[in-house]
């Protein structure tokens, strides 16, 4: 998802101006100046990379330029509907609970027995999460939402 970022990531501005314009223009994304490069022509790109100091949310952009006849002109919202939040947050893990498929009590796994740890995360996650049982890798499945259940059967 390239409207969410993290710190480290960097966040990319690309824009065409309608004409020639005097000089570079100066960029600013989440408030803090950007490095613009001229790509071709009328064309350009400001990057920022994200930093633990920056205010998590919505990216704002702040573009200024000139043309060759001084008239100054500042742009604000992207052309597209396009933009980009910074998540500081780390997703926590609730309803976390762990069962045994031992016929005598859940509590309680042998050899041959399934594991089975149900979570639901605080927010959609990324990508599917490692889970180790018993120190071994286990099988995870998104059950539905935020929820998952991993499970792994003892050697």
């Amino acid at each position: 998802d390239t409207s969410l970022a993290k710190v480290g990531d960097t966040v990319t501005v690309t824009f065409t101006a309608s004409e020639t314009l005097s000089g570079t223009p100066t960029v600013a994304i989440g408030g803090q100046t950007a490095s613009v490069t001229n790509t071709t022509g009328n064309q350009y790109e400001a990057t920022y990379t994200l930093t633990a100091n920056d205010t998590a949310g919505a990216q704002a952009i702040n573009i200024q330029f000139s043309d060759a006849g001084g008239n100054t002109r500042t742009a604000t919202a992207t052309t597209d509907s396009s933009s980009v939040s910074l998540d500081k947050t780390a997703p926590n893990l609730s309803s976390v609970s762990i069962a045994s498929s031992n016929a005598n009590h859940s509590s309680v796994a042998t050899v041959g027995d399934t594991v089975t740890v149900t979570f639901t995360a605080s927010e959609t996650l990324s990508g599917t999460p490692t889970v180790k049982i018993g120190g071994q890798t286990a099988s995870v499945t998104n059950t539905s939402g935020n929820q998952y259940e991993a499970t792994y059967t003892l050697t």
